[in-house]
């Protein structure tokens, strides 16, 4: 049926899943290969078993009545398993049957459930991080001032271009504003990176740190971001540390 949901283009012969469902299918290792649009028969043993189970299962409950939820369910879990133990009318053997030949054979389900991404559309800006809700991660200067797609899940914030990944960040915590690898910087930027400076803003702390290295990202030349950075671990002497790392 190519629902929008989980086929972004249909086409007969390069159909485009959308990035949630081919994530959903490289993390349980599986193939999609959509029907063709308003083609029922390339998908006809599955529309057969809809209609078997609308005949045996959905039709037998249109006359009960069922006091609650998880007494609907009782009854449809028996059902399924009552249709699946009962012989094929032209084949032998049974549903169940065959799942406990195919089993044998079935790869194991992964250790960690499928996570719902989200994606998100950014351009990178000039001093090489994107914006995600406010907070900004760095992704390699080389790709300074171009479209980028980023994935977050719960843990971390994948950053994508032309599908091949270029940066993978642990989602910082709620009060962190810059997240950003060394790696990432210019080599000129990286030659700069005054240890001292640096030293002084771990030591008060990952917020005091990741501004530290904004303000030589934003900066052409870091000797201009010297200055700046002085100024602002000042701030910690005049008004403490504490004060300046949760400001």
């Amino acid at each position: 049926d190519n629902p929008r949901a989980l086929i972004a283009a249909p086409d007969r012969y390069e159909p485009r899943l959308t990035a949630v469902y081919a994530d959903f299918a490289r993390h349980y290792g599986i193939t999609i290969i959509p029907a063709r649009v308003r083609k029922p028969k390339d998908k006809a043993s599955v529309e057969g078993a809809v209609k078997i189970v609308e005949m045996r299962i959905l039709a037998a409950a249109r006359d009960r009545i069922f006091g609650s939820l998880d007494q609907l369910n009782a009854w449809l879990a028996e059902a399924v398993a009552a249709l699946n133990a009962a012989p094929f009318q032209k084949r032998v053997g049974s549903r169940q049957a065959l799942l406990a030949q195919e089993r044998p054979h079935l790869a194991p389900l992964p250790a960690q459930r499928f996570e719902v991404p989200t994606y998100l559309t950014r351009k990178v800006a000039r001093d090489y991080h994107v914006d995600v809700h406010r907070q900004y991660y760095s992704v390699p200067h080389a790709a300074v001032g171009q479209t980028v797609e980023v994935r977050l899940t719960t843990a971390h914030v994948e950053v994508l271009q032309r599908d091949v990944r270029i940066a993978l960040h642990r989602r910082a915590a709620p009060t962190q504003r810059f997240v950003t690898d060394p790696a990432h910087m210019p080599a000129h930027h990286q030659a700069f990176r005054d240890p001292k400076l640096h030293r002084r803003a771990a030591a008060i702390g990952p917020n005091t740190l990741a501004l530290i290295e904004a303000l030589f990202a934003q900066r052409r030349h870091p000797e201009q971001a010297i200055r700046s950075a002085q100024g602002v671990l000042a701030l910690a002497r005049d008004h403490g540390p504490a004060a300046l790392e949760t400001a």
